[in-house]
């Protein structure tokens, strides 16, 4: 039925809607097309490659039918506006979270926000397609760890899906999957749980296939929560549940198998088995290196999860060198500011502390307080960010928050960093 539009609508409109702008329209289809098979085929880059040649169509494609509007005002003229508007907008989007997905995080928030700008433009304010970019949006910045931009583009994305679709959706459901993973990296966790168990709920009620993406999001999501409620045997079924499905449904080669390996690590180390975690962290590393490349924060995570396992098996040297090369691949990406960098600091320290160096430590927690609190740049191991103890309403309260990226690992940050300064007064003479 789209094509039969596409038919008629040039059909009648001669002079801008022509036989030649049929064909382009035709073309950017197929690139878009070709672009969504290899993106599901995990060839990122050529994804992007016809992406890009499909949005410059329906630019120029918009922006002619655009024009006739202006000379030869009609019905017809204004619906083949309004669906090369559409295209171009949704093109942005994939591109956005093809950029996401290679973790171009700038490019990705280029594109999201072409498109929720375009689309507030052209399309109007509750379109589906401005609540994908406000998805997009919010999944960067929280990958970013600036959980408030990121909460406030999810709840943007919830109001126009709300909405537009009639009590529970899917699409509704993705979006408490999406809040509740900033509110778990917040540490309100049961709050976390909330959303994910809604999201669940959802998707029972109204996907008949639990072999659905949506699934393995939703039990890797609740797994990530009940790892950090320390209920260890919850985690392990839920990842296996999302490892189970993906291997059913994309094969063992897929770049999304990683997180759901790395996840099991994770609960595997807790677990002391350590042969078993490290086995995992580098399956799910050289997934990643494979289809992705070596600049990625995945990449980062498994080197940091596996100098955890070395230090908890008090190989400090295997350690440091793994946290060594976290920390350089995060501060790539994501610069001093973010809590990846802040963690990667701070089992640094950790490292030199187990080893009684403990002037070292304190650099190292220094850091940490750095990368974790945005208005603080002391490098004096004496001074501490100032954190008040009362608030005169919720708005202050609210806006000191927002200097923090994590506040549950600067509060582990400073007891250890007291903890440190206590074992160097006991050594002392």
């Amino acid at each position: 039925m789209k094509f039969l539009l596409i038919i008629i609508i040039f059909s009648f409109n001669k002079d801008s809607l022509s036989k030649a702008a049929l064909i382009d329209t035709m073309l950017a289809d197929k690139y878009f097309n070709k672009a969504t098979q290899l993106f599901n085929n995990a060839q990122y880059d050529s994804s992007v490659f016809y992406l890009q040649k499909a949005s410059d169509i329906y630019l120029a494609l918009a922006k002619s039918v655009e024009g006739s509007a202006q000379n030869s005002p009609s019905p017809l003229v204004e619906r083949g506006q309004g669906v090369r508007w559409k295209k171009y907008v949704e093109c942005n989007n994939v591109l956005g979270n093809t950029f996401y997905t290679i973790a171009e995080y700038n490019k990705a928030v280029d594109h999201f926000s072409i498109s929720a700008k375009i689309g507030l433009l052209k399309l109007g304010g509750k379109h589906l397609y401005i609540a994908d970019a406000y998805t997009g949006l919010g999944v960067v910045y929280w990958m970013r760890r600036e959980n408030d931009k990121a909460l406030n583009f999810q709840k943007k994305a919830l109001e126009i899906k709300s909405a537009f679709y009639e009590g529970d959706h899917p699409h509704i459901g993705l979006c408490y999957n999406n809040i509740g993973l900033i509110y778990n990296d917040q540490g309100d966790y049961y709050t976390a749980l909330e959303y994910f168990n809604k999201a669940l709920s959802i998707y029972m009620k109204h996907i008949a296939n639990h072999q659905h993406p949506l699934f393995t999001a939703s039990y890797n999501n609740l797994g990530l929560v009940f790892f950090n409620i320390k209920n260890y045997a919850k985690a392990i079924e839920c990842h296996q549940k999302s490892l189970e499905i993906k291997l059913k449904t994309l094969g063992p080669d897929h770049p999304d198998l990683a997180i759901s390996y790395n996840n099991l690590g994770d609960v595997y180390r807790i677990y002391g088995n350590y042969d078993k975690s490290l086995e995992y962290f580098h399956k799910a590393r050289v997934l990643i290196e494979n289809k992705i490349g070596k600049q990625h924060p995945y990449i980062a995570l498994f080197y940091f999860n596996i100098g955890k396992v070395y230090a908890d098996k008090r190989n400090h040297d295997e350690a440091m060198n793994y946290y060594q090369k976290a920390l350089k691949v995060s501060v790539n990406i994501f610069g001093q500011y973010h809590p990846d960098v802040a963690d990667t600091y701070y089992e640094t320290g950790n490292i030199f502390a187990a080893k009684k160096e403990l002037n070292t430590t304190l650099i190292y927690y220094q850091k940490a307080l750095k990368s974790l609190f945005k208005e603080f740049s002391n490098n004096r191991v004496f001074i501490n960010p100032v954190i008040p103890t009362t608030f005169e309403s919720k708005k202050e309260r609210e806006e000191f928050l927002k200097k923090i990226n994590s506040l549950p690992l600067l509060l582990d940050v400073l007891e250890s960093k007291a903890e440190a300064f206590y074992e160097k007064w006991k050594m002392s003479p």
